[in-house]
């Protein structure tokens, strides 16, 4: 079997009739779909599946008695990129980042833009959570599934 990239992958799914294309290879896991962008603009555009937020506790029982467990200091969990692309965090450069390093976020807030392909993908809070730390510099290419920010719930 011929090894492709992602954004082959892409690319084929692009050239093709499908409405819909999903893969899945180890770790990786991409959702191609098409859509319509409003209601008269019928440009196809791919969408990419976010993958679930790591986290880095577990649980032990004491005499009954389940409690969450860190295997750090403090628990962290991690939001991990769903896609190859370019890190952004802000609209612009001129604008005010999105989220920065102690701010508290409700589900569905933004946390930063990922350009791929030209295409500016927003990625949003999936829980509330607190930003403890922005792991990567600003511009920068990130690969899929790779941390993006450390958070604490």
């Amino acid at each position: 079997m011929k090894d492709i990239t992602l954004e082959e992958i892409i690319d084929r799914f692009e050239d093709s009739s499908l409405s819909e294309l999903d893969v899945s290879f180890k770790d990786l896991h991409v959702i191609c779909k098409r859509y319509a962008m409003g209601p008269t603009n019928s440009e196809d555009n791919v969408a990419f599946s976010e993958p679930p937020v790591k986290k880095t506790k577990t649980k032990r029982v004491i005499e009954g008695k389940s409690e969450e467990v860190c295997n750090d200091v403090e628990c962290f969990n991690t939001i991990t990129s769903p896609l190859v692309g370019t890190f952004y965090t802000a609209p612009s450069p001129d604008s005010p980042p999105f989220v920065k390093k102690g701010d508290k976020v409700k589900k569905g807030d933004t946390l930063c833009i990922l350009e791929a392909m030209k295409m500016m993908n927003e990625l949003t809070a999936e829980e509330d959570c607190t930003i403890e730390e922005i792991l990567i510099p600003e511009a920068a290419l990130v690969e899929f599934g790779q941390p993006l920010f450390k958070v604490k719930n």
